[in-house]
């Protein structure tokens, strides 16, 4: 990819679309920094979010970012979940990472999501 350039403003839900194998994903995973290196590598640029690059964050600051301020809905539906763990295991996983309230973690009732998830899809195990 070159020379690819948008801004996304506050309040705003962007959505990246275009023909297959044009570069969305890789545009959309290359901001995220999963894109390993190699073999992608970002040579020149910036990521600015929230007046920070992101391209200079560390690993731990990026894993804060990612699902908690900026997210991807990844377009294989069937590879966002991964089918050796359990759906409610991996639902839940998204607030115990990104909530630093201890509180208000409890407060969500994680057990009834292990308990909907697994009864509803009890067969995958």
């Amino acid at each position: 990819m070159e020379d690819t350039s948008f801004e996304i403003y506050s309040g705003e839900t962007f959505g990246l679309i275009g023909e297959t194998g044009c570069g969305k994903s890789v545009t959309a995973l290359s901001a995220l920094r999963l894109i390993p290196d190699p073999p992608g590598k970002i040579i020149s640029g910036e990521i600015i979010f929230k007046d920070k690059d992101l391209l200079k964050k560390t690993d731990i600051e990026m894993q804060k970012v990612r699902g908690n301020e900026i997210s991807m809905i990844f377009q294989e539906p069937m590879t966002a979940l991964n089918p050796v763990f359990k759906i409610g295991n991996q639902i839940s996983e998204v607030i115990l990472l990104h909530e630093p309230d201890d509180e208000i973690k409890n407060n969500y009732n994680l057990s009834n999501v292990y308990y909907i998830c697994d009864e509803k899809y009890e067969n995958i195990e």
